[in-house]
């Protein structure tokens, strides 16, 4: 499921003038968060201090989030960043290091390092093997002609 990063503030031009008014919107919008990190759709909410502005961590599909943050129209104004964990940064760097070894080019470890990374330090996850082997480069099966 995908995790989202919504911030949010409220438009103050449509804010009701009236603190009585605002108050009760204030209440309307609260129980309706609460609701929300209750049922698990928010796994945080918060306002900054001081301000009319705060954030959420909400983890729904694209719609739900569309629909869920409808429900404050027009009161309120959102800037929603779909955020990834760092498991997925750490997937994302292994396949840049494998992309390098296949195109030839040296991986240093930090740019402190002098001795480039090469395929020999490579290790399979599963099996532990040092050998490489792309698809592309395996035999193909002969077709059985009918």
């Amino acid at each position: 499921m995908p995790k989202y990063l919504v911030m949010w503030e409220l438009d103050t031009d449509k804010a009701p003038v009236d603190s009585k008014e605002r108050a009760q919107a204030w209440l309307m919008m609260a129980e309706i968060i609460k609701q929300d990190l209750k049922e698990g759709k928010d796994s945080d909410w918060g306002c900054f201090v001081g301000q009319t502005r705060g954030y959420a961590i909400t983890e729904q599909s694209e719609i739900d989030v569309m629909k869920d943050l409808q429900r404050f129209f027009p009161l309120v104004k959102f800037e929603t960043h779909q955020v990834v964990s760092v498991d997925d940064i750490a997937t994302l760097a292994k396949s840049m290091i494998v992309a390098a070894i296949m195109s030839g080019r040296p991986i240093r470890q930090s740019e402190n390092e002098d001795s480039p990374v090469t395929d020999k330090t490579l290790k399979c996850p599963h099996c532990g093997s040092d050998q490489l082997i792309w698809l592309e480069q395996l035999p193909r099966p002969r077709s059985r002609s009918p």
